[in-house]
């Protein structure tokens, strides 16, 4: 598969990503500020990608990814770490980490900045050289094949009970809904004298 396909594939997983957020955060939100943050990240990364200064193997022979050679040079990740300001995490990761694949991460503050970066994991690893989507391709078209089918179902689910939700909340809106609903929820806590109070003191602190 072209290279661009399996871009595209990341593309994709990407425009899922407020599938997997929590249920109590403001995906809407989330999402502005990681289309914000890849925006700006990309903006780097080709100006990384223009400038054309770029780590170089000298340490093994065949494909190995350097984080920061001997000449200083950073790596397209390390740069885009640099630019945010994590000089520390940058140095850090060099000193310990100098051949890490982004690909085989699974914890720490390398996977914090991928989840915080707007991209995905498979297309940080992609922006990395040799990129396991070059590796391994088949592996990748299946990973991501997997991911997709995870989502689809996740939204198909999201969509179930968005649904029913609307019809639910039609319906208690609904006059006789309404009326008779409240009623017997009166009917009930009256039977419960020491929630009445302290709904009548909750009342009052909130005026």
């Amino acid at each position: 598969m072209h290279r661009a396909s399996f871009i595209a594939i990341a593309i994709l997983v990407a425009t899922s990503t407020q599938a997997l957020a929590g249920p109590e955060i403001d995906r809407d939100a989330l999402r502005k500020e990681l289309a914000a943050q890849r925006d700006l990240n990309l903006k780097r990364f080709h100006a990384y990608r223009k400038a054309g200064v770029y780590p170089h193997n000298s340490y093994e022979e065949g494909f190995v990814n350097v984080w920061r050679d001997d000449d200083e040079h950073l790596c397209a990740v390390a740069n885009l770490l640099e630019k945010q300001g994590l000089e520390d995490l940058v140095n850090t990761t060099a000193s310990k980490e100098n051949f890490v694949r982004i690909a085989d991460i699974n914890s720490g503050p390398l996977l914090d900045w991928v989840l915080t970066s707007g991209f995905t994991q498979e297309e940080v690893a992609m922006i990395q050289w040799p990129t396991w989507a070059q590796d391994d391709p088949v592996g990748y078209a299946r990973a991501m094949r997997e991911q997709r089918q995870k989502e689809r179902a996740r939204k198909r689910e999201d969509e179930r009970l968005a649904a029913g939700y609307k019809e639910t909340e039609k319906t208690l809106k609904s006059g006789r809904v309404h009326d008779a609903g409240l009623d017997v929820a009166v009917a009930r806590l009256a039977a419960r004298p020491d929630l009445v109070e302290k709904l009548h003191a909750s009342s009052v602190a909130s005026k």
